[in-house]
């Protein structure tokens, strides 16, 4: 059995995962060329949260109780700085004064450059899975449910104070992981969700367009051509598709796309510094061109391989990227 994370189920007809077995995750350093692994970090938590900072340092946060840490992106080593208790973290995010911003499953905090707590908020009673810097350096989070109660999917504004500047209309309430992007163009936000919607967001939270036809977990802005591209969520072993569209919400183009044993489950995307789509979540990585053409991949291990249930890519600058890993569905 595969590295110890599989047994034998009754009923099941093969090998299940086994939670008991589920003891690390990993973050990686994949090469720009060919997605080959240049380092890898274990961890003990589910890394949901990655941020990569102007000193190309690496903030990772995980969902279970270890603090948030600061690594090094060069050789993935752990360093000295740590977030004390942020310990459940789904979104983390360092402006251009050092301060950090930390979601956790009820709550947004702020920290200072000396890992000072400033303040927090709980107006997302849920959880906060994704938080961005605005150009006019408000803070725009997305909020999305952990469980079946609370408060369902939306976008909140905040100053670098604290305070709420505005708040979306509830988006999908159709509950657990029905959001978990969001991409900013300036002041202009652009969230996607499970179902089947792509939202385009004013500055003051309010839609500006829905499209019906995007079906994803993962969104980005790419600022060169003006373009949002979105990852299905696409489950069991069917391919999902990458889909551009342009600001209006028109869809411009689609591909399929794999990632490997579970093709087309889609949990982040980016358009990298060469132009190409990487798209990252159950099964690994894959690599394209914007027309499709498959570049390069990484995955390796069994359908439910927890160390390849990639959440999160960065890249740094002009170079390799960064991934992190999940246990959980996310």
């Amino acid at each position: 059995m595969p590295r110890g994370h599989y047994r034998y189920t009754p009923g099941c007809g093969r090998c299940c995962e086994d939670p008991a077995q589920l003891t690390h995750v990993t973050t990686r350093r994949l090469n720009k060329s060919d997605l080959s692994v240049v380092w890898n970090q274990d961890f003990t938590v589910d890394t949901a949260a990655l941020f990569l900072n102007s000193n190309s340092e690496l903030w990772v946060g995980g969902i279970s109780a270890e603090d948030s840490k600061l690594y090094s992106s060069s050789t993935g080593s752990a360093l000295s700085t740590t977030l004390p208790n942020a310990n459940t973290t789904a979104a983390i995010y360092e402006d251009s004064s050092g301060n950090v911003y930390v979601g956790e499953d009820t709550k947004l905090i702020k920290y200072d450059n000396t890992q000072t707590k400033i303040w927090e908020d709980t107006t997302h009673d849920q959880g906060v899975r994704d938080i961005y810097e605005t150009a006019s350096s408000d803070i725009m989070t997305l909020g999305a449910r952990f469980s079946f109660a609370g408060d369902a999917y939306k976008v909140v504004k905040y100053s670098t104070a604290g305070s709420v500047l505005c708040t979306s209309s509830t988006l999908n309430s159709l509950g657990f992981s029905s959001a978990t992007r969001i991409s900013l163009d300036g002041n202009i936000t652009y969230a996607a969700e499970s179902s089947t919607l792509l939202y385009k967001l004013a500055s003051d939270c309010t839609t500006t367009w829905t499209t019906s036809n995007a079906t994803s977990l993962a969104v980005f802005y790419d600022s060169a051509t003006s373009r949002i591209w979105t990852g299905s969520n696409s489950t069991g072993l069917v391919d999902g598709l990458i889909r551009e569209f342009d600001t209006s919400g028109t869809l411009k183009s689609s591909f399929s796309h794999s990632l490997g044993r579970m093709p087309g489950f889609a949990r982040d995307i980016i358009v990298d510094s060469d132009g190409n789509i990487v798209v990252v979540g159950r099964g690994g990585a894959r690599k394209y061109t914007t027309g499709g053409t498959e570049l390069a991949s990484f995955h390796h291990g069994p359908v439910l391989d927890t160390t390849d249930n990639l959440a999160r890519i960065k890249q740094l600058s002009g170079g390799d990227y960064i991934v992190t890993g999940l246990r959980v569905a996310l």
